[in-house]
């Protein structure tokens, strides 16, 4: 959802370490379970963004018509449609487009050297709002298994690289040596992942490898999966597609509502 406070996107010129004072940044081999907050976050390239319009970048249909709304409203906006996140990240990068919302494991991946993206703005209504969440691991009534019987699994997952679906509960499994992976220089985290679960949805990881298996589009990390996100990867657990599905605490009581 873009807010409207995305406006204010301006030059900023501090230091990165700076900018970023306060998050944590995921290890290669050690990830712990973390809370996030102000989960959704507005990225921006270090220079400032051309004189007249913020050129935000989006990546569905859906974010494009309501960027489109925004923009008839304040025609400082414009909007640029890419296949997903990392399309557009780029896109910032080569100064293509200006700016994106995200969720907070994109957060990460943006501020890398290769991107250099800096967070400017985030969503955060104060301690009673639903901006702070719990990465869930989630399974359907009479279930036998708990979360040391994962192995063998068929698992559900919002998205690769995304918090709640993927960076939480990896990086749980692994730091309790649940999932065995010695890091990067041993083998590739998705390697070890698609060794550990029978089969897998994750939304945007190599399409035809077991971390696809699952999916029911083209595993895309957009809206072309229908499992795709936080209620693509609940239904990929309801259709009987997946025996775990890895979401926010958040998602459950949402979608039932939905469905009554």
């Amino acid at each position: 959802m873009l807010s409207s406070s995305a406006g204010n996107s301006r030059q900023d010129e501090q230091n990165p370490q700076e900018q970023k004072a306060g998050q944590k940044t995921p290890q290669s081999t050690s990830m712990k379970p973390l809370l996030l907050v102000a989960l959704l976050g507005c990225l921006a390239a270090v220079s400032a963004a051309p004189a007249g319009k913020v050129r935000w970048c989006v990546k569905s249909d859906q974010e494009l018509r309501k960027c489109m709304d925004l923009a008839a409203a304040a025609p400082a906006f414009a909007c640029l449609k890419k296949a997903n996140t990392l399309e557009c990240i780029i896109a910032i990068k080569s100064g293509e487009a200006d700016a994106i919302t995200v969720d907070g494991g994109d957060v990460y991946t943006a501020g890398l050297n290769n991107y250099d993206l800096h967070p400017i703005i985030a969503e955060d209504y104060g301690d009673a709002s639903e901006t702070c969440y719990y990465a869930v691991a989630v399974v359907k009534k009479g279930t036998g298994f708990g979360i040391r019987e994962l192995g063998g699994k068929k698992s559900c997952h919002t998205g690769l690289g995304k918090s709640a679906g993927w960076n939480i509960p990896i990086g749980t499994l692994v730091s309790m040596n649940i999932i065995q992976w010695d890091g990067i220089e041993d083998k590739p985290v998705e390697e070890a992942v698609s060794t550990f679960f029978h089969a897998s949805c994750v939304p945007g990881a190599t399409r035809g490898s077991k971390l696809c298996e699952l999916c029911k589009g083209d595993c895309s990390r957009s809206q072309k999966e229908p499992y795709y996100d936080y209620s693509g990867a609940f239904q990929c657990l309801a259709e009987d597609a997946g025996e775990v599905a890895f979401v926010k605490h958040l998602t459950v009581p949402g979608q039932c509502h939905i469905s009554q």
